[in-house]
């Protein structure tokens, strides 16, 4: 990954708060592989997740979460993988070994990890009616919304006073670029570390890095980006929350994703309406 100027400055800073990135774990490998299969073997798939007791766990309150909508709880891996499906499935798996990883079940978490399934959510919803599921597939799109402020957590156990807003439930979400700059330092290059050691498709790392800002005509995966914002967007505006940066970024999402200025609105409508059909 080559870096500015400014990015190898907030870098020095990261490398002296003695952040470590935490690793995937190797169950999340192994179980991936075997839900890549076209018929994937439950009892396998059980067996390796029952190994590890906290994922285990975060595995089954995610799974039955507001989140993923299920009308009744689910309380074994062959059960999960029968309602939800292998895609599914593979983003429960995902997101229960990240937020193992990055801090775990922790309350002063909880906000960030219910917006950051939320925006997943949303992403993937806005890949499969923009995209078509052409360029950017639903599972991959899940995948880049769940990733995208992936830093935050790390940063908020290594770095004293950041997002310290965070757990003050009524309160507005921190600006995560004033932070940055408050504290020198910067969730997007964290995030693109965590994805190094965990080894998500390129674009999610290249998504990481550049979301904040309006995608250049020579910016690796602008699909992707383009996604993560209108997600991001979409989000903002349903959760009464800060949308400035959509100012400056919004017309370039929009042309990426062909969506006509007369008929934004009613795309983000019905992204929104089919994301509240989910929950």
């Amino acid at each position: 990954m080559e870096l500015t100027a400014i990015e190898q400055g907030k870098l020095d800073v990261i490398a002296k708060s003695g952040l470590q990135i935490p690793p995937r774990p190797q169950v999340v490998a192994e179980v991936q592989t075997l839900l890549q299969k076209d018929e994937p073997d439950s009892v396998a798939i059980a067996k390796l997740i029952g190994k590890d007791v906290q994922l285990s766990a975060s595995v089954f309150k995610t799974v039955n979460s507001a989140a993923y909508g299920l009308s009744r709880k689910v309380d074994s891996v062959n059960q999960a993988l029968t309602v939800l499906g292998q895609t599914q499935m593979k983003n429960v798996i995902n997101t229960a070994a990240l937020r193992q990883q990055l801090g775990g079940d922790a309350a002063r978490f909880e906000r960030f990890w219910e917006r950051s399934i939320d925006v997943a959510a949303l992403c993937s919803l806005v890949a499969r009616k923009a995209l078509a599921n052409k360029v950017l597939n639903s599972e991959h799109a899940y995948m880049v919304g769940l990733f995208h402020d992936c830093g935050v957590p790390v940063l908020v156990q290594h770095i004293k006073g950041y997002c310290e807003d965070l757990t003050v439930s009524h309160a507005p979400l921190p600006d995560l670029l004033d932070e940055d700059d408050t504290h020198q330092t910067s969730h997007c290059l964290v995030g693109c570390m965590i994805g190094e050691e965990w080894k998500p498709p390129d674009f999610v790392c290249h998504a990481i890095r550049a979301h904040h800002y309006v995608i250049a005509e020579d910016q690796e995966s602008k699909p992707a980006i383009a996604s993560l914002q209108m997600a991001m967007h979409i989000y903002n505006l349903n959760a009464q929350q800060s949308d400035g940066e959509w100012e400056y970024h919004g017309a370039r999402s929009t042309e990426l994703l062909d969506i006509a200025a007369d008929n934004q609105e009613q795309f983000e409508r019905e992204i929104w309406e089919s994301f509240q059909g989910m929950q």
